[in-house]
C-alpha cells in the first residue's frame, strides 16, 4: 500500500486523524506559537503543549476565542498608549452588578446579566467573580476613546472572559474617566464575536 492509498483509506475524511496529522506536521510552528501565547496570555493558555494542539485542531470555538484574546492583549503590548486611563485603580461599583446586571427588576440591565449567567456562569450569587474578572482585564486590553459626554471621557474595551463554565465570551466594557482622574465602569455586556 502506498502512502497516498493509506492516507485515502485511513486519514482523509476522518476528522480526528486529519487533526492528528496537522498537529504532527505543524509541531515546530505550533510550539513557537504556544510559547508566544503563554507569554501574553499566561494561565489562560492550556498547561501542556499537547492540550494546546488539541484545542487548536479539535475545539474550533475555543481556539477562535484564544486567538482573539491573544491579538487583543498583544495589541496593547505593542501600543501601550492604548491602555485604559487609571486602569489599575478602576472602580467597579457593586450596584452595577447587584442592582443592574443581576437584578430581575432592572429592565435594561437584567437581560445583559442573563447573558453573563448563561454563557459564563456569573450571577447574583457570584457577581464578585465577574467584578474581579473585569477589574483584572482592565489593564490587559486596549481601550478605545469614544467621546466626552460632558461628565468625562468615555472609553470602550473588548475583553475575552472565560468564566465559570469554560465557554469564553466576547465582553464589551464601557468606562468613564471622570474629571478627577478616576475611571469607573458604566456598563458591560456580551456581544457576539465576529
Amino acid at each position: 500500500m502506498t502512502y497516498d492509498q493509506w492516507y485515502e483509506k485511513y486519514v482523509k475524511g476522518n476528522a480526528k486523524a486529519e487533526a492528528q496529522e496537522k498537529a504532527i506536521k505543524n509541531s515546530s510552528s505550533d510550539r513557537e506559537q504556544y510559547e508566544r501565547y503563554q507569554k501574553v496570555l499566561g494561565k489562560t493558555v492550556p498547561k501542556s503543549f499537547a492540550d494546546f494542539q488539541d484545542m487548536k485542531y479539535n475545539k474550533p470555538e475555543m481556539w477562535r476565542f484564544m486567538k482573539m484574546d491573544y491579538q487583543r492583549r498583544n495589541e496593547l503590548l505593542e501600543h501601550p498608549e492604548l491602555k485604559l486611563p487609571n486602569a489599575e485603580n478602576a472602580i467597579l461599583p457593586e450596584p452595577k452588578f447587584t442592582k443592574y446586571l443581576f437584578d430581575e427588576n432592572s429592565e435594561k440591565g437584567y437581560p445583559k446579566g442573563r447573558a453573563f449567567t448563561d454563557r459564563l456562569g456569573y450571577g447574583k450569587d457570584n457577581w464578585q467573580k465577574l467584578q474581579k474578572a473585569l477589574k483584572d482585564g482592565a489593564p490587559r486590553y486596549p481601550a478605545q476613546y469614544v467621546d466626552n459626554n460632558g461628565y468625562g471621557d468615555r472609553y470602550v474595551q473588548k475583553m475575552v472572559l472565560y468564566g465559570e463554565k469554560g465557554t469564553p465570551a466576547n465582553v464589551i466594557v464601557a468606562w468613564l474617566k471622570n474629571a478627577d482622574g478616576t475611571t469607573k465602569l458604566t456598563s458591560a455586556y456580551i456581544k457576539e464575536a465576529k
